[in-house]
């Protein structure tokens, strides 16, 4: 069927496959996506509403100016994606699989993505509000001028990522793993740190304000401008 410009509602489009397909001007409203596979499509002005895309797949895909509001992505996975200003509010992404993809200026708003899973993407000015995600895990992937407010994130663990004049406020990052950070201008002011750690972590002319009991820090290092280092929370 042709996608562009239509807009539809409580069609089911379980377990279809879709290959090169263009989807333009649409809005998807209440349909079913399960299991569904999009490679190589191309989605521009999209809306999709309320809709299931639990376990949906998209494979080298590229998304402008698409949004996603009350939909369940849970366990969904973007492979070799590439989609500027994307948005999901309050959706469901639980261990959702993001791989190898492009998403500057993603904007997740009261969402919850317990599990996702975030390895090698880029994530430049991406932007996390009122969010819940326990065991988020984020590898090699880049962070730069994040912003994360009002979040809850238990034991999320970012490896190797680049954060410079990331942002996070009111968080809670309690049992938190990090490791290999190394960053400036980060900014992390008030967050919660009990029980987090950080592994080989070097914060150049940053701060950082634990609200509750300090971490395990002793791979932690603040570097200020005059050269001299701190080690530990607090630091400015």
């Amino acid at each position: 069927m042709p996608f562009s410009g239509i807009e539809t509602r409580g069609q089911d489009f379980s377990r279809k496959s879709f290959t090169g397909e263009t989807i333009a001007d649409a809005v998807f409203d209440s349909c079913l996506f399960p299991k569904s596979a999009f490679r190589d499509c191309m989605f521009r002005r999209v809306l999709f509403h309320a809709c299931d895309a639990r376990r949906a797949s998209f494979d080298a895909c590229s998304f402008e100016e698409a949004h996603f509001t009350e939909c369940d992505l849970s366990s969904a996975r973007f492979q070799g994606v590439h989609a500027p200003g994307i948005s999901f509010t309050e959706c469901a992404l639980h261990k959702s699989i993001w791989d190898q993809s492009q998403f500057p200026g993603l904007v997740i708003a009261s969402g919850e993505f317990d599990g996702a899973v975030f390895t090698c993407c880029l994530l430049e000015d991406l932007r996390l509000e009122m969010c819940k995600g326990s065991r988020l895990k984020m590898r090699e992937c880049t962070l730069t001028r994040a912003m994360i407010q009002g979040c809850e994130l238990r034991k999320a663990a970012l490896t190797n990522c680049a954060v410079d004049f990331s942002r996070m406020e009111h968080t809670d990052l309690r049992g938190a793993r990090f490791s290999g950070l190394a960053a400036s201008g980060v900014v992390w002011d008030p967050v919660q740190l009990d029980g987090a750690r950080f592994t080989d972590c070097v914060f150049t002319g940053s701060a950082v304000r634990a609200d509750d009991v300090n971490p395990e820090a002793r791979g932690l290092v603040f570097i200020h401008d005059a050269g001299h280092a701190d080690h530990g929370t607090n630091g400015r």
